[in-house]
């Protein structure tokens, strides 16, 4: 078993690039749906103002304006003809150069308007979600078939029935194996519910880490998903029943996958899944457990230089309470990994927990740059600065260290601070 189990390492690797991937994707091109759906809607006002001006004259088209309190109102209007006469009241302006003609040809004109909708926001947005659960799903997979690749009896002992033709594609039995074996993850993935699932991971004595993963969340996550892939986003009777509802929707209202909803599903799916395989990295890879350790500390610093504080914290609080070091390496992970959840308290605001972690942090026997994360934490910052040298000489504490960790960002952000702190890597260098 142990000649593969540092492979779940890549599947961690991957399942973090996934959900930066959406991330990134939404970003990027939500600013570009954006700007065209407003395009859009310019452009039907404009083919509405023109069409009207047509139609009625520049005095009727000036008589209907003044009866908008709003641009806003105009832009909403839908192109065709029910909406553009309901909405504007033509068939009851008071205009002299209003007649039966006119009306007639500004039907021919709505009826050859452009037949532009301005969804891409919606639809990059749903897109996206729809991408976001896909890697949940795949997620769940590679991390089946991981087991059985390393439990090959459960498979092996199964029987099979294959033809002649069939086996002449394969080139080995390994390769027959390999793919009777991911026929059998997917299938067992059709066959089970969500709940089957999530209680075959705990029969295999994996965790679920549910004090810290909000399951209740994902099954609603996976509720809207089906909801915007089997009934066009309808809210309906199943829903209700297998979500609990916790957004007070009713039935024919429409489940929106708007900017939050979609970051809060991202926060929810990506704390699931690295806590997922953390877990089964803890239970099946136990000799590897150093390197996961060491890509938790990498994720919580990242996740701080990127803001997104409370979805670290979560991280931070998980290694806290379920991981004990076994060596050295190990040790100096989780101190500064503790370091980081104290970092996102205070960002986030949570001054009690806060000061109850300082207060459980000894930093007499630690390096000098523990000392100065904790004054720091601890508003401290003068005193902090004035540890800066010692640091520099005893932990290579460089520039470069200072300019990137989330930790020095407070000092960073304040000029005077800035200054003093530069000023120590300055005379460092000139004693040297």
């Amino acid at each position: 078993m142990e000649e593969n189990t540092s492979k779940i390492n890549l599947i961690y690797e991957q399942f973090v690039l996934n959900i930066q991937s959406v991330q990134l994707f939404f970003k990027k091109f939500s600013i570009l749906a954006l700007e065209e759906d407003k395009s859009i809607l310019i452009s039907k006002k404009e083919y509405l103002e023109k069409a009207l001006k047509k139609t009625f004259g520049q005095k009727a088209f000036e008589e209907m304006m003044t009866k908008i309190d709003e641009v806003a109102e105009i832009e909403e209007i839908e192109v065709n003809t029910t909406t553009v006469i309901e909405e504007e009241n033509i068939s009851k302006t008071n205009s002299s150069e209003y007649n039966k003609s006119n009306y007639y040809d500004l039907m021919i004109q709505m009826e050859n308007a452009p037949k532009l909708q301005t969804k891409n926001y919606e639809i990059l947005a749903n897109s996206t979600f729809l991408i976001l659960n896909n890697y949940f799903e795949f997620l769940f997979a590679d991390l089946l078939t991981f087991h059985f690749t390393n439990n090959r009896n459960l498979i092996g002992e199964k029987n099979i029935n294959i033809s002649l033709n069939d086996l002449k594609n394969y080139s080995t039995i390994e390769e027959a194996y390999d793919d009777f074996l991911f026929k059998e993850v997917e299938k067992l993935l059709l066959e089970m519910t969500f709940e089957e699932i999530k209680n075959y991971f705990k029969k295999l004595d994996v965790s679920l880490s549910e004090d810290f993963i909000k399951w209740d969340n994902i099954n609603e996550i996976r509720e809207r998903r089906h909801l915007l892939v089997h009934n066009n986003s309808i809210v309906n009777k199943k829903y209700i029943a297998k979500s609990n509802n916790p957004y007070n929707l009713n039935i024919g209202d429409i489940a929106k996958i708007d900017e939050d909803y979609l970051n809060k599903s991202i926060v929810e799916i990506q704390v699931a899944g690295i806590l997922l395989i953390m877990n089964c990295w803890g239970k099946w890879g136990k000799k590897h457990a150093t390197d996961a350790i060491m890509e938790l500390l990498t994720l919580t610093f990242d996740l701080l230089k990127q803001k997104r504080n409370r979805t670290a914290s979560r991280i931070c609080e998980y290694v806290e309470k379920n991981i004990k070091p076994s060596n050295d390496d190990e040790e100096n992970c989780i101190i500064r990994i503790k370091f980081n959840y104290c970092i996102s308290l205070k960002r986030i605001d949570e001054k009690k927990i806060l000061e109850k972690k300082l207060e459980e942090l000894r930093v007499g026997s630690m390096s000098p740059i523990f000392e100065i994360a904790k004054h720091i934490l601890s508003d401290e910052y003068k005193i902090a600065i004035s540890l800066f040298k010692n640091s520099i000489t005893v932990d290579e504490f460089i520039i470069d260290d200072y300019l990137e960790w989330p930790i020095f960002e407070e000092i960073r952000n304040d000029k005077d601070l800035n200054d003093e702190a530069l000023e120590q890597f300055r005379e460092v260098k000139l004693l040297n």
